[in-house]
């Protein structure tokens, strides 16, 4: 009788709470889509090191779009350096340019040193 009680109780729990979480929700607006970042033309470096990427927003004047760069983790051995900063800061995506600049199409020079 008791495990029946129990099951029950938890059953009820589920239930309150999957029916409030299904009150939370909305249908996506035009609005919202607006506030979407989208992401795209990756390009990874001749030597595989490093992505960089396009993200582009919808501003009050139009679309702008930044080249962000990031570190492709890998299993290869670290500098000093590296080992000096937690793995989170080492490998985190770096806007490239100020948010003034509007940049599209990065391309990366064959030795990998300079984006285009």
């Amino acid at each position: 009788m008791l495990k029946r009680l129990i099951y029950l109780a938890c059953l009820l729990a589920f239930i309150a709470v999957s029916s409030l979480a299904q009150q939370t929700k909305r249908a996506m607006t035009p609005a919202d889509i607006l506030r979407v970042a989208n992401v795209g033309d990756a390009q990874i470096s001749p030597d595989g090191n490093w992505v960089v990427y396009t993200v582009s927003t919808v501003e009050a004047d139009g679309t702008r779009s930044a080249i962000w760069i990031a570190r492709v983790v890998s299993d290869t051995s670290q500098t000093a350096l590296d080992a000096a900063r937690p793995a989170a800061r080492r490998n985190a995506a770096t806007q490239l340019l100020s948010s003034g600049w509007n940049a599209t199409n990065p391309r990366w020079s064959p030795d990998s040193k300079r984006i285009a």
